[in-house]
């Protein structure tokens, strides 16, 4: 089972959630998630003076380690502008961690992006893909939703593989 614990502040307190949460983490095989959820729901603050890919690294292994997860994935943002981020994501499966590479995402709507992720993560995992391949896949998947109107990312498979192998999209596909 896969678990994003997607906190919302207006729904519930940190504690409420805490409570609700930790009991069902035992029956959790893939954890996905931000370095805000493990810091805040789990107290698992990130090392100081750490890099942010580094401090989220040992966050996912601290997380498998701590809950018996297969599986831990993060996405990392950065950049303060609503209209563009930087983003990359981390995956630690079998004791080890991964990171995908950095993308610059110019924003048309943001909502969706974690669930992109999260089945970018889900589609690869399923398929036996090799851990660097899923952490690709599921970052490009969360880039390319990023680009789309809506709350469903429409790119195809060969679309997110396009964005892996290195097209930057300004040429038409025909």
């Amino acid at each position: 089972m896969s678990f994003d614990p997607n906190y919302r502040s207006r729904l519930w307190s940190v504690e409420e959630a805490g409570r609700t949460l930790l009991p069902l983490l035992s029956s959790v095989d893939v954890f996905v998630g931000s370095p805000h959820d493990a810091s805040l729901l789990f107290g698992m603050a990130p090392e100081a003076g750490r890099d942010a890919r580094e401090a989220s690294a040992r966050q996912a292994l601290e997380l498998c380690r701590r809950f018996g997860f297969r599986a831990a994935a993060m996405t990392l943002r950065t950049g303060g502008s609503a209209s563009a981020n930087d983003l990359e994501a981390i995956l630690c499966a079998n004791g080890r961690t991964f990171a995908s590479r950095e993308y610059r995402v110019e924003i048309v709507d943001r909502i969706g992006g974690g669930d992109a992720f999260a089945a970018g993560l889900i589609h690869g995992l399923g398929r036996g893909w090799e851990p660097q391949d899923v952490v690709e896949f599921a970052a490009a998947a969360a880039c390319l939703k990023h680009s789309i109107p809506g709350d469903v990312n429409l790119a195809t498979e060969e679309e997110v593989l396009d964005l892996i192998r290195g097209s930057d999209g300004s040429r038409v596909a025909r």
